[in-house]
Formats: structure tokens, sequence, C-alpha cells
């Protein structure tokens, strides 16, 4: 998975970073690793070498994470960036692919997926971004109607969850100002900027998802705090609240410990 991360991977057409932000995820990094590597390998077998980066951007392990990563071949990034959005930041800016995906260390990607979603980017001019989509290891039927109702979200709303596997072309993301560095809701404030870059595309069943952190809280509790915090942070920044001071406060109250500092 290793490649140069001085080459100018920019110029090459088709050519994608996988970031990827982990905290002590090394028990589900090496199974999303392990698929990714498949992906990687489908891509470059099919359209040649040197076109997969991947981006570990690690806040503070404790764990063997960062060794699975080396393990891997990753490019692994240990400044100990606390919070995702500000992790994910890092990943984006350290690469120079043409297209940027970002996923979660507990996600498993579909061989093909990589190969065709940079041949449907390639092909598609107007594309600028979207997401992966997926469906859940569990497939219980409040799971599959979570998938469902994921999926019309992001196609009338255009407001993706990081677990989707967002994606975006180099240059749309570098012209809405990269990955907010913020705490919490950084996947929707992205989304929220992407809109109107251009056409917003699904891939469709992309990833398979851990249902986990739906299952270690109610569910219907869980669901229902989701759709209160993302319409709370639309409608508070719609009238214009410090996106930085409000997703520090969310973050606070979501995982109920000190604010994190978002400097």
């Amino acid at each position: 998975m290793r490649r140069s991360a001085d080459s100018d991977a920019g110029a090459n057409p088709g050519s994608i970073d996988i970031v990827i932000p982990t905290l002590n995820e090394a028990a589900r990094l090496e199974s999303c690793l392990r698929h990714l590597r498949s992906a990687i390998e489908d891509l470059e077998s099919r359209r040649g070498a040197g076109l997969a980066h991947v981006w570990v951007s690690d806040g503070g392990s404790v764990d063997s994470t960062c060794r699975v990563a080396e393990g891997f071949g990753a490019h692994v990034l240990k400044d100990g960036l606390k919070g995702r959005g500000q992790q994910l930041r890092q990943g984006c800016e350290a690469g120079q692919g043409e297209i940027v995906l970002m996923l979660h260390a507990d996600a498993h990607i579909r061989a093909d997926v990589l190969t065709g979603l940079t041949d449907t980017l390639r092909s598609d001019p107007s594309i600028s971004w979207g997401i992966l989509g997926g469906r859940f290891d569990r497939r219980r039927f409040r799971m599959r109607v979570l998938e469902f109702l994921n999926a019309l979200r992001f196609k009338f709303t255009g407001v993706a969850f990081g677990d989707q596997g967002i994606f975006a072309r180099r240059t749309q993301l570098e012209s809405v100002g990269g990955v907010p560095a913020i705490p919490l809701m950084e996947d929707v404030e992205l989304s929220l900027r992407l809109v109107g870059t251009g056409r917003r595309y699904r891939v469709g069943n992309g990833l398979t998802v851990s249902s986990r952190r739906w299952d270690e809280r109610p569910f219907f509790k869980s669901f229902f705090h989701v759709i209160k915090i993302c319409l709370e942070y639309m409608i508070r920044r719609r009238r214009g609240a410090d996106i930085h001071e409000l997703s520090a406060r969310m973050y606070e109250e979501y995982y109920d410990r000190a604010p994190m500092s978002v400097d």
C-alpha cells in the first residue's frame, strides 16, 4: 500500500488518497485495511500502479493502531490531533491525489469500488463529490430501515455522514476550504459546503459499515438524538453561529466529556 509521499499524485488522473482517522482502533483497523488492500490491488491491476495512497491520521492511540497501519504500508500521521475533523483535514492535506476518499476505521470496502469510482469520475466531469454508501454488518430490520433513510437523506438534502464514505475531487475539496477542523459535525458541515460545487453521486453499497455504535446505546434514543443534533446544528449554523464553538459544545454533550479544543 505504501507509495512515495513525494510523488506527483495530483498529476495522475484517477489517483486517489484514502484517509482514515483513528484512535485506539487496532482491532478493527486491521480488517479495514485488509479489505482496502484488495480494493487497491484491483484498481492498480486494471489501471496501473501508483494510483492509491493510504493515510492513517492518528489521534494519539495507546494501543497498536499505528503498528497495524504501518504493517499494511499506510502512511501514518502521528501528530496526535484530537477530533475527527482535524484528523481528516490533516490526512487530506498530506496527499496530492486527484480524488480524496474518507473512511472510518471499522468500514469494509467492496473490492471493486475504487476501480468503479475512479472510472466514473474520469468519465463524468460533472460529478464533484459523493458517497460510497453502505449496508450495516448486522442485517436486522431496523438497520435496513436506517440504511434506506441514510440513502434518502443524501439524495434529497445532500447531507452525508462519515460512515457513508465521503469522497470528493481534490479541486472541489480545496475550493470549500478542505475538511472543517471541528470535533463533531465535520461530515455534515463538509456536505453543506460541497452541495453547491457540482453534481453529487452515490455509488451504492460500496461499504459494509459496523453497527457497533448503534448497539452501544438504546437504538431509538440514539436515532432521535442524531436527528436532533443534526437539525440543531444546521439551524444554528444558518442563523450565524460560530461553527467551532457550536461543534465543541455538541461534542461535549454527545460524548459527555470535556469540551475539545478546536484551535
